[in-house]
């Protein structure tokens, strides 16, 4: 059709021409509501699309670029749960699509079933004088119950096993050859423990995580299933794609990785929605008497949850200057969202993808400085363990010691040189040190490696000393030769050549001597292995 000019305006048609100014002005607004409802519905559907696709978070904001790109292909997890409060107990259904990545075809999937590590009093994976901590009012058990397992519809043979039957492993008919994908679904009963871990409740929090059946970590030639250890963080898991509801009593606040929605209250219970895209793993913290407070950094909103205000505060303070700090240093923390919160702990500080846990003992300390120093190396795990993973059995201080690197750094730069000074004294040095001359024959026992798998250390207290300090101390070193500000750079192309995927000691290597322009693979093996370089090998540590 010729597109109307000012020497040819448009033409009503007779018909329209020969109405009343009153019918005329009924004809233009039926039209108009005509148009409208049109465009509402063409609204809507794009918004259910969108929406069950995943791709909208909380405030109308999309997914951004990068993140969209890193959630394309990765495995997925759908769950729906509900929590009974009154019990302590959680019943779930699981759908996760999973793609094998194996050249000669996997003839079973393992998951772990983590709960059930805290199933029996006398094989409890903690050290002797945690155990009282960690269950204040004595040891009562926790466990999760594996019902109707399918792949791709169809009922199929598993069983359940290792130390506590921790491993689930579902056995596959035929072989799911690289490439190939299938649909698994389960239901799931899990009883909560009353205890100060990572998986239960207390006086002022529901800690739930590492509570659900979740996809072991396979290496391209088995499936990790390393055991639950009293040392460490025993996880090693890829970056997956998680959908969640939960329903609870419409009282509790929650923090959580993703981006948290209300959907619905009735009777006393909300149902919540958590999207959760490119991430290594899905935790919760939930608490009736939290307070929330919030910050816009960049592109992220950081949430603190607490029950003491000026501590809250504080935390949200240190959280913000972390999520800037390191984004700049290390490139952007990719998340809409980051939430730090008060717990129950019996140890200081928990790292989960877009969720940290504190121990409430930090906010009651008399010194703000306790709290800020563990909530800004709890963030800093965001970029190495969260946005790059690493085998956390086999090489800790690949997130450990780089993250407390971070941590002392970032805490000179917040506080001023005089500050973290101080903090490098006692936090890396002074530990160090100690662990020398009051555990030297410990020491000796791993020959003072940083390298040796966490099952291998005789105690919290070495562990510290050789992963976190000793790894903070040879990144302070490595910066020493090159300039801070030529580390941050190395480490910078590190996060990003790694991110969303799985880094291992020769990938920051490789980083290294790259943008050095220098050779440091003896300067390294001698850093972790100041004795003699032995390498550890499948052999060594087991599955």
């Amino acid at each position: 059709m010729k597109a109307a000019t000012a020497s040819s305006p448009i033409r009503m048609a007779p018909a329209i021409q020969k109405c009343t100014p009153k019918a005329r002005r009924r004809f233009w607004i039926g039209c108009i509501c005509i148009a409208l409802v049109i465009v509402l519905g063409l609204m809507a559907s794009w918004l259910f699309w969108f929406c069950k696709k995943g791709a909208t978070w909380n405030g109308g904001g999309a997914i951004p670029q990068a993140l969209n790109q890193a959630a394309q292909g990765l495995d997925s997890y759908d769950m729906k749960l509900v929590l009974d409060a009154d019990n302590m107990s959680l019943t779930g259904t699981l759908n996760a699509h999973f793609t094998s990545h194996d050249a000669y075809g996997l003839n079973e999937i393992v998951f772990h079933l983590y709960p059930n590590a805290f199933s029996d009093e006398d094989t409890l994976p903690l050290e002797a004088g945690d155990i009282s901590l960690c269950y204040p009012l004595g040891f009562n058990e926790s466990s999760i119950r594996i019902q109707n397992p399918t792949i791709n519809g169809q009922g199929v043979s598993y069983a359940v096993g290792s130390t506590n039957n921790t491993v689930l492993r579902l056995m596959l008919d035929t072989p799911l050859k690289d490439g190939q994908s299938c649909d698994i679904a389960m239901d799931f009963t899990v009883k909560l423990p009353l205890s100060c871990g990572r998986f239960g409740y207390g006086p002022t929090s529901v800690n739930l995580c590492n509570f659900y059946p979740q996809l072991a970590f396979y290496d391209g030639k088995q499936w990790r299933t390393d055991a639950y250890t009293a040392i460490g963080d025993p996880f090693y898991s890829a970056c997956a794609n998680y959908t969640v509801e939960l329903t609870a009593p419409e009282d509790y606040k929650i923090a959580s990785s993703g981006i948290c929605t209300l959907l619905d209250t009735k009777d006393g219970a909300s149902t919540w929605r958590f999207d959760a895209p490119a991430m290594r793993d899905f935790a919760l913290c939930m608490s009736k008497s939290y307070q929330v407070s919030s910050r816009q950094v960049g592109d992220t909103t950081v949430f603190s949850f607490w029950h003491t205000q000026a501590s809250g505060e504080a935390a949200l303070n240190a959280a913000s200057e972390a999520i800037r700090q390191f984004s700049e240093r290390l490139g952007n923390y990719p998340y809409p969202t980051f939430c730090v919160a008060q717990s129950n702990l019996y140890f200081s500080g928990m790292e989960y993808p877009g969720l940290v846990l504190i121990d409430g003992s930090y906010y009651t300390s008399l010194t703000r400085e306790s709290l800020e120093y563990v909530v800004m190396h709890e963030t800093a795990h965001q970029w190495f363990y969260s946005l790059v993973g690493n085998d956390q059995i086999k090489e800790a201080w690949l997130d450990e010691g780089f993250a407390e690197y971070m941590t002392l750094t970032g805490m000179s730069h917040w506080k001023g040189k005089l500050a973290g000074n101080a903090l490098w004294s006692t936090q890396a040095e002074q530990l160090l040190s100690y662990a020398q001359r009051n555990f030297s024959g410990d020491m000796d026992a791993v020959y003072n490696r940083m390298d040796f798998p966490i099952s291998d250390y005789p105690s919290t207290l070495v562990y510290n000393a050789l992963v976190y300090a000793k790894g903070a101390l040879m990144l302070r070193d490595l910066a020493d030769e090159l300039t801070p500000a030529r580390l941050d750079a190395i480490l910078k192309a590190y996060v990003q050549e790694n991110a969303f995927g799985v880094a291992h000691k020769e990938d920051f290597l490789d980083t290294l001597n790259r943008l050095s322009e220098s050779d440091y693979t003896q300067w390294l093996q001698l850093k972790l292995n100041p004795s003699r370089y032995v390498p550890v090998t499948d052999d060594e540590d087991g599955e």
